[in-house]
């Protein structure tokens, strides 16, 4: 995939370089995933904090971050790419799902090497994306 300026900018700015400095083999990692979740639109904007990396329009809809917790059988080395959609996804590939509000479904799946941010995955980013363009539903007054 060829990686415009300003997309190079955003993975290997000093944000970035802080929130996995200490963990060498999660930037190719990265590298893969931000690249295939920038590419989604132009109006993708990255954001930082001490526990994820996330990825917005008017709202989240994907996020990258270190477990902190792990389930027996996860690899050592791995990232959970979080998303979110408006129903549940079932999948092997799915490692947790929970439905954070009615009609809000956040899932989680994991990263442990280059390749598996593919068509599947990318399929579920580009519904999370315009998921995240509608904005927050409000019940109208009866």
């Amino acid at each position: 995939m060829e990686l415009s300026p300003e997309v190079m900018e955003q993975l290997y700015s000093a944000d970035a370089a802080a929130f996995f400095g200490r963990e060498a083999w999660a930037v190719p990692l990265w590298e893969e995933a931000a690249a295939a979740i920038l590419s989604l639109g132009p109006e993708v904007e990255i954001r930082y904090s001490k526990t994820q990396v996330t990825f917005r329009t008017k709202n989240g809809f994907a996020f990258l971050s270190f477990p902190y917790r792990r389930k027996a059988g996860w690899p050592k080395e791995c990232l959970i790419l979080t998303f979110g959609l408006g129903y549940p996804v079932e999948h092997p590939r799915i490692a947790v799902k929970t439905e954070a509000a009615p009609g809000r479904w956040t899932h989680h799946l994991l990263l442990a090497k280059n390749g598996q941010v593919d068509e599947t995955v990318m399929g579920w980013l580009r519904e999370a994306y315009a998921f995240s363009l509608r904005g927050r539903s409000r019940k109208t007054p009866e």
